[in-house]
């Protein structure tokens, strides 16, 4: 056999690897369009308004390079001159491999790392106290207190909100050598497994440099009154990036970062990593308070805006034929109404949560929508919301057939933040991850009303926001 005729057949065997690995990701694909078309009807919201390409695209990707990772560790001749007695058994290892995709991976480039891994360049770190992430972070493993899909605990809390950097271990030059940990000493190591190096860095003795950098720690400049060093020891607090809604739980374990950096928050490197955040971008902590502290005020005002009845958005906003259609409890509308009055809206300042800030709703919201979330931004509140959850959806209330139709279906509703407020559900309180109340004023003042005001009989909707202005004597909406 001649040397480019071998070349060929290798490259012809990793090629099929990779394609059975794309198809062992595939199917793992299968199964999580299943979920999150369940988890669209969860939120409120369609699959479609769920579902991203670009992650599709990733997921095959993945799998197509486990494939090859696999190939290249049972060495390629094993697929150029595959025993037919073995073939089933090859060829389904390298599509299971496909199917567990980033694992293989992680596994593959562990085992190519024959010599010791280079020390990090000093460099890369920054010199306020607070450390930086290499541009290229290292593969972590899953951490213990990961959670998708994060839920507060209950009660009242308190929010940081503004740049963050991260900090410890053993390569930090930021903490000194001999620097100790705020709200941690010696003595606590036992009682939080995974937290700290098995053993001390050599030419050091306190615990910042301890610290293991792939676990999920932070310091902020916590007000010890409010949340006592005693009570900062027992829990985890919750950490958002606010630009994809990634949240995870992180322990608390020092004070700081010095006023004077201009940050409020030091993560660790792995849950810097984790949450896709680098040094100065923005994260939002949010921090339980104790049992002990004052109670929330109440949530419903005395007076608020109340929605339209059904009949009257038909009457106001139009009439328009329409058929079931999958997912249960979808419509499709099968006449012109939706090319009249359905128009694409562009807030760039959701651009981060909506591809290019593009939003389909009712024409008679496209101004009030793009003044009400302008108005958000000029107070500050942007970062509140951190998912936004859809606006058209034609289809029934709560996704049963046997309601009238929702008044997403004229795109007069839209559902924002959906994880952190369920249908049903007391809204989460002001100051946690997710929660909209600071939002619900400002929505009202350009004419949506808030779900988080239904009577508790009515079942609240804390996601949703529904507009609800009638026409003034002229025939315009105001």
């Amino acid at each position: 056999m001649t040397d480019s005729s071998q070349l060929f057949d290798v490259l012809g065997a990793l090629t099929l690897g990779g394609l059975l690995g794309a198809i062992g990701q595939g199917l793992r694909v299968i199964a999580g369009l299943k979920k999150m078309n369940d988890d669209a009807q969860t939120a409120d919201a369609s699959a479609e308004d769920l579902f991203s390409a670009a992650r599709l695209a990733t997921s095959l990707m993945i799998g197509f390079v486990a494939g090859v990772a696999t190939t290249l560790s049972l060495g390629p001749a094993k697929l150029m001159n595959v025993d037919p007695s073995a073939s089933a058994q090859i060829l389904l290892g390298v599509i299971v491999a496909g199917y567990v995709g980033s694992d293989v991976i992680e596994a593959f480039t562990r085992n190519l790392a024959s010599v010791p891994a280079p020390k990090i360049d000093a460099s890369l770190f920054a010199r306020t106290g607070a450390v930086s992430l290499p541009a290229t972070p290292p593969s972590l493993p899953p951490p213990v207190s990961s959670t998708p899909s994060l839920p507060v605990a209950p009660g009242r809390s308190v929010t940081f909100r503004g740049p963050m950097s991260t900090f410890g271990g053993p390569h930090d030059p930021g903490v000194g050598p001999n620097e100790g940990l705020a709200l941690l000493e010696e003595s606590d190591i036992p009682a939080y497994p995974g937290l700290f190096l098995p053993q001390q860095p050599p030419g050091t003795t306190g615990l910042a440099r301890r610290l293991d950098p792939d676990a999920f720690y932070i310091a902020c400049r916590w007000n010890y009154d409010d949340t006592p060093k005693a009570h900062l020891r027992k829990i985890e607090v919750s950490v958002v990036n606010p630009s994809t809604g990634a949240a995870e739980r992180a322990q608390p374990v020092d004070w700081g970062p010095n006023e004077n950096t201009g940050r409020v928050a030091d993560l660790s490197p792995g849950l810097a990593h984790k949450l896709g955040l680098s040094t100065n971008q923005n994260c939002v902590v949010v921090v339980p308070l104790p049992e002990s502290a004052a109670p929330a005020a109440p949530l419903t005002p005395a007076t608020h805006l109340k929605v339209l009845k059904t009949d009257e958005i038909r009457e106001i906003f139009g009439r328009f034929a329409y058929e079931e259609s999958a997912p249960r409890g979808a419509i499709k509308i099968t006449d012109d109404w939706a090319k009249d009055n359905i128009v694409t809206v562009e807030i760039a300042a959701l651009a981060h949560l909506v591809p290019n800030g593009e939003i389909a709703c009712n024409k008679a919201i496209a101004e009030p929508l793009r003044a009400a979330i302008a108005e958000i931004a000029a107070r500050d509140l942007l970062d509140r919301i951190l998912k936004w959850d859809g606006c058209h959806v034609p289809r029934h209330k709560s996704w049963n057939p046997a309601r009238d139709l929702s008044a997403h279906s004229w795109g007069l509703a839209f559902d924002i933040n959906a994880r952190w407020n369920a249908y049903g559900a007391d809204p989460a309180p002001k100051g946690s991850v997710g929660s909209v109340v600071e939002l619900a004023p400002i929505f009202e003042s350009f004419g949506f009303a808030w779900g988080g005001y239904f009577r508790p009989d009515s079942a609240r909707d804390g996601m949703h926001f529904e507009f609800c202005r009638r026409p003034s004597s002229s025939g315009q909406i105001v």
